[in-house]
């Protein structure tokens, strides 16, 4: 087998653990039967994200998270989602708030600061609520 053929496989193998990786992470933390349950849900939604069919996508990632509501990464992609597809903030807001405070990140505050930009501003009470 050539050098090229060799890189080229090695190159292959590559993208796909990365690919297998990244998609395993988004489970961590699900019993046996969650995951086997959410599985068809979240894989058919990264397909349609692939797409760029985003409110499909989502639609996708909402049924996994009615076996498992409170699943970060699954929150975490729904928001992302949820911004990708442009939908309202309220929509956005609802998948946000319910990551604990100490896992959001600057994804909150993100959020805020392109509203802000917008001419969407929070009142001081908004602001406690949503933090």
């Amino acid at each position: 087998m050539n050098n090229f053929k060799r890189t080229s496989i090695a190159m292959a193998c590559a993208f796909m653990s990365v690919n297998v990786h990244a998609t395993a992470n988004i489970f961590a933390h699900l019993t046996d039967s969650e995951h086997f349950r959410t599985y068809p849900y979240i894989d058919k939604a990264y397909q349609e994200q692939k797409n760029k069919q985003y409110n499909a996508a989502l639609e996708e990632v909402d049924h996994a998270l009615i076996i498992v509501p409170n699943h970060v990464p699954f929150l975490k992609f729904a928001y992302q989602l949820a911004v990708s597809a442009g939908k309202p903030i309220e929509t956005q807001l609802k998948y946000l708030t319910k990551i604990p405070k100490n896992e959001r990140g600057n994804d909150i505050l993100n959020l805020w600061l392109n509203n802000a930009k917008n001419g969407k501003f929070y009142t001081q009470e908004q602001l406690k609520k949503n933090c």
